[in-house]
């Protein structure tokens, strides 16, 4: 009895709705006021950005880590300046970190993972030093990320300073 009633009050309610009624017009008798120019649209660039903002912090002074196994199987050393964490780019990214407050710069490859969290990624705790955020633990940089030849390049140029002022 009652899946009789509810059944008559689905299809009342089918009847009472309004059709909507969608015009038709025909695109022949509609006046064509644009050029019959082909106008080429930009293309998106599909690459994705080399550049990334956000808070970087660091690793490996008191914590634990150093001379534990990273992510890329070797053995992390918080006084190498070069390594760093990330949580998504591919192991081996090269880039360059620049501090956003000071202006320092520092050359890093991605040889770590490191949680998801609120950052863009964890330097060492030499790197950190370099950027002098040592103090503050967390400094707002941009990364950017650069070609194997010129963090190659930096590489050489940061290993002659530290010779040099060692002497």
């Amino acid at each position: 009895m009652r899946l009789k009633y509810l059944l008559l009050l689905f299809m009342f309610s089918f009847m009472l709705a309004q059709p909507s009624v969608a015009t038709v017009t025909n695109k022949s008798a509609q006046k064509n006021t644009h050029s019959h120019k082909r106008v080429k649209k930009h293309k998106k660039p599909t690459r994705k950005k080399d550049y990334m903002h956000g808070v970087a912090s660091y690793y490996g002074k008191g914590d634990g880590f150093n001379g534990k196994k990273m992510a890329n199987g070797q053995i992390f050393d918080a006084n190498n300046i070069f390594i760093a964490a990330h949580p998504t780019l591919p192991l081996g990214t090269k880039l360059k970190v620049i501090d956003d407050a000071t202006g320092k710069v520092i050359y890093v490859e991605i040889k770590d993972r490191m949680p998801r969290y609120n950052r863009v990624i964890d330097l060492s705790y030499a790197g950190a030093r370099k950027l002098g955020m040592r103090k503050k633990g967390l400094s707002y940089v941009t990364l950017v990320k650069i070609n194997n030849a010129e963090f190659n390049k930096q590489k050489r140029v940061i290993k002659q300073q530290e010779i040099s002022n060692n002497q």
